[in-house]
C-alpha cells in the first residue's frame, strides 16, 4: 500500500505511513454507514500488477509481469509506457518525489527513473544485485538515502553519496524473509515485519531496541500507522494492533487472508484490507469488521492505494485496476 498524504506539510511525522485525511469525510461518511462500491476496471496490462506507487501530484506508476512501466494521470489516461523496463517480471515500484522513481524486478537489481527528455522519464542509474532475493519494500528519508527490505532476510541502508548514486551504509538482519518495512519519523524508529517476527530498531545507531518472535504462520504482515501510538500488522490470516509506546501487541483478531494490501483512513477511524481476492474493512478502535467485498478482483489482489480525491484503487494479478469509491 502507498502513502499519499496531502497535508503533508503539517503533518510530516506521517510521511511514511499508510495515512491519509480528507476533510470531506466529516460531511460525507460515518463509520456506521460505510460502504464501499467498485466504480471502475481498468485492463492495464497484459500480466499481473506487481505494485503501484503515487506521485505527489496525483499521477501514479504501475509495474507488472509484463516487464512494462505505465505512467498514469488521476483520470487513468496513460501518460509513458516504458517497455522491457526490466529484463524479468518489474515487482516493485516507489516514487521518489513528482520527478523520481525507482522500480525492481525478479533479477534483484534496482533501477533508477528521472524526469527529463521530453517531460518523460529515462533510465538514469542501476544498482545490480542489491539483494540476493526478492526486494519486498523501500522506504526513502528526507536526505536522500533510503532503505530496502527482502526476502534474502536483510535490510539494506542506502547511502546516496552523490545525486542518484548510492552505497550501502549499514545491514540488519532477521532469521527469516522480511516483507515490510515502516518508518516513524517522530519516533526515530525503523519497524521490520518478517516471518520470525516484528524488530524495532533505532534510526540513530540501527540497534534492535525490541523483538517481538512470533510463529511464522501468523507474522510478516503489511504495516500502517493508525494513529500516534499505534501501528497495524497485517498478516497470515492474523491482523494485530501493536504499541508503539510499549512495543508489544495490544490486541489480535483472526483474518480470512493473508493481507497484500492495507491502508487507514483517519477522519472515518477505518482500515481497508486486502488478501486472496477479497477486501474487508475494520473499525479501527475495536477491529470489528464493517464490511466484506467478496471477489473484488477475478485473481489475487497485491495491493491498495488511496488517491489524491479519496478513492481507492486495487491492483490484482487479474491484471485490473479496480477503482473504489465510498
Amino acid at each position: 500500500m502507498e502513502n499519499i498524504n496531502p497535508n503533508s506539510k503539517s503533518d510530516s511525522k506521517y510521511e511514511n505511513c499508510n495515512y491519509i485525511y480528507f476533510n470531506y469525510f466529516k460531511a460525507k461518511l460515518n463509520i456506521n454507514n460505510i460502504n464501499l462500491k467498485k466504480i471502475k476496471t481498468i485492463n492495464a496490462h497484459n500480466h499481473c500488477i506487481y505494485s503501484i506507487s503515487l506521485f505527489p501530484s496525483g499521477n501514479f506508476v504501475s509495474v507488472s509481469g509484463d516487464k512494462t512501466i505505465k505512467i498514469w494521470d488521476e483520470n487513468f489516461q496513460i501518460i509513458q509506457i516504458i517497455k522491457k523496463a526490466h529484463d524479468y517480471s518489474i515487482i516493485y515500484v516507489k516514487v521518489k518525489n513528482e520527478n523520481n522513481f525507482l522500480t525492481c524486478s525478479f533479477e534483484n537489481c534496482i533501477k533508477f527513473w528521472n524526469k527529463e527528455k521530453e517531460n518523460n522519464f529515462i533510465l538514469k542509474y542501476i544498482i545490480n544485485k542489491a539483494h540476493n532475493d526478492i526486494i519486498n519494500e523501500i522506504i526513502f528519508f528526507s536526505n536522500g538515502n533510503f532503505i530496502s527490505c527482502s526476502s534474502d532476510k536483510s535490510l539494506k541502508l542506502w547511502e546516496e553519496i552523490e545525486k542518484n548514486k548510492y552505497q550501502i551504509n549499514t545491514i540488519l538482519t532477521h532469521s527469516n524473509w522480511i516483507k515490510a518495512i515502516l518508518y516513524l519519523e517522530d519516533k526515530n524508529i525503523l519497524i521490520s515485519s518478517a516471518r520470525d517476527g516484528t524488530k524495532f530498531w533505532n534510526i540513530n545507531n540501527y540497534e534492535c531496541i525490541k523483538y517481538i518472535n512470533e510463529n511464522e504462520s501468523t507474522s510478516c504482515g503489511t504495516l500502517c500507522r493508525i494513529n500516534e501510538d499505534n501501528i497495524f500488522v497485517g498478516g497470515y490470516f492474523i491482523i494485530k494492533i501493536i504499541s508503539i509506546k510499549d512495543l508489544k501487541i495490544i490486541k489480535k483478531i483472526k483474518n480470512k487472508f493473508w493481507c497484500h494490501g492495507l491502508c487507514f483512513i483517519k477522519n472515518i477511524s477505518i482500515i481497508v484490507n486486502a488478501g486472496n481476492k477479497d477486501i474487508r474493512i475494520y473499525n479501527s478502535n475495536n477491529l470489528q469488521l464493517i464490511q466484506c467485498i467478496n471477489n473484488a478482483h477475478k485473481d489475487n489482489i497485491n495491493g491498495l492505494c488511496i488517491l489524491n480525491n479519496g478513492n481507492i484503487i486495487s491492483y490484482s494479478y487479474d491484471e485490473t485496476i479496480n477503482v473504489w469509491s465510498f
